[in-house]
């Protein structure tokens, strides 16, 4: 079953990505797309500026282009093992952080690991309660690659809350392409057995990249994944997850 829309994309306001957001519109048109999310990085080490906040509260996207909808999202790094994500303790103004001032513009939010937080290799349980606690959060769109931790966590308990917050676990497609197709097939499996949705996102840092989704459709034929369970099959089908996931998360605050 092919996949209207591409959850995961960077522009040039990324590091190494290239492009605009008409190039990613135009490659997702090319390749029979209904909607993208671009997705650029919320970073202190992933963006070319150092205030990637107001790059990306400037960042100009239409609704649609080339006859394709964008939603307006952000990924943004996960910064310790409390769960905080990047500039959560950088104020904006008087009364807001300058996260939570992104976060109020933003449709889709993926928090993402990158790079260990706090410089250091985290311990299963650290681990485990960061995801937890990223899942749990009301803005939180998507948990982003987290096979790429790089620590072991407790995926029976992380699956479970996804599926009871309604936040989305990402198979992120550039991941299998570097050897983490053994952690994303398990997790496919726990999420399979527990009933949690997911989302499939290129991940791409090019326009080529789009859309392209052929190792992520091999492991889900591999696994028989339910295609109910895939969040963003259609445009349709993800604004309706969106909402979803809206109702469910204002009923656990």
């Amino acid at each position: 079953m092919p996949i209207k829309c591409d959850t995961h994309l960077h522009t040039s306001l990324s590091v190494h990505a290239v492009g605009s957001v008409h190039d990613l519109a135009l490659a997702a048109k090319n390749q029979g797309l209904e909607a993208i999310v671009v997705t650029d990085h919320c970073s202190l080490q992933m963006c070319h500026f150092e205030q990637s906040v107001d790059v990306l509260l400037a960042q100009q996207l239409p609704r649609f282009d080339e006859g394709v909808r964008i939603f307006r999202g952000a990924e943004i790094d996960i910064v310790d093992y409390k769960g905080h994500l990047c500039f959560y303790n950088i104020p904006y103004d008087a009364e807001q952080s300058a996260l939570d001032r992104l976060l109020d513009t933003l449709e889709v939010v993926i928090a993402s690991p990158h790079y260990p937080p706090e410089d250091r290799r985290g311990s299963y349980e650290e681990v485990t309660e960061m995801f937890l606690h990223l899942i749990a959060h009301p803005k939180v769109t998507i948990l982003g690659h987290p096979e790429r931790i790089g620590t072991d966590f407790d995926l029976t308990a992380v699956t479970l809350a996804a599926a009871q917050n309604g936040t989305f676990l990402e198979c992120n497609h550039t991941s299998l392409q570097r050897n983490y197709r053994e952690q994303i097939k398990k997790m496919l499996q726990f999420c399979k057995l527990f009933g949690t949705s997911i989302v499939v996102g290129s991940d791409s840092h090019d326009p080529q990249y789009v859309g392209r989704f052929d190792e992520a459709y091999r492991l889900l034929r591999e696994v028989d994944f339910p295609e109910e369970l895939i969040a963003n099959r259609t445009r349709a089908d993800f604004e309706r997850a969106l909402a979803l996931q809206k109702q469910c998360k204002e009923a656990r605050k």
